[in-house]
């Protein structure tokens, strides 16, 4: 009988080794030894993932950069990526700016007069030379002040040429 209680003793530890304790080890190693800091993300690729926001019109993604200008008034700058066509010629690279525009935050989009304001706000971007906005680039609000008016720039639509675009995310704005 000694040797039976022995045996199951045994084989119920086995069984708690090898369904239990092994796998939670396991694990455990993987879980602190693969993250380590080359597959983190460092502030900064944060940073520049949620700064190289893009708005999506047919065919198009354009850059979005918004600077900060005097009086609490920012100017919308649109930059079209560098695409090759399939006859394997570039396409040319637009940029577009707004006028300067006063936004409103994510509390003064509480308000109903101010969301409908929002709302009904149809800005027409017109079209400027490359450099005109590289020489802006000192102006660059940042992640900050993006996440500040997210509220306001997903209620507003923009316009280039004959598209009309509108926000549909921290990514993209699509026309329709």
């Amino acid at each position: 009988m000694k040797k039976f209680e022995i045996l199951a003793i045994s084989m119920v530890i086995a069984i708690v080794l090898i369904f239990f304790v092994i796998p939670v080890v396991y694990i455990s190693y993987i879980v602190y030894t693969y993250w380590a800091a080359r597959n983190r993300f460092t502030s900064e690729r944060i940073e520049n993932y949620f700064l190289s926001q893009t708005y999506r019109s047919e065919g198009s993604d354009y850059m979005f950069k918004l600077y900060k200008k005097l009086n609490n008034r920012y100017v919308i700058a649109l930059r079209s990526e560098s695409v090759v066509l399939i006859d394997r010629h570039p396409e040319e690279i637009r940029s577009y700016v707004s006028p300067e525009i006063v936004f409103f935050d994510k509390e003064q989009m509480q308000r109903s007069a101010n969301r409908e304001k929002a709302e009904n706000t149809v800005i027409t971007l017109t079209k400027v030379d490359n450099a005109y906005i590289q020489n802006m680039e000192d102006e660059d609000c940042g992640i900050k002040c993006k996440t500040m008016f997210r509220d306001h720039l997903r209620s507003i639509k923009i316009r280039i040429e004959d598209n009309e675009l509108t926000y549909t995310g921290l990514k993209t704005l699509q026309y329709h």
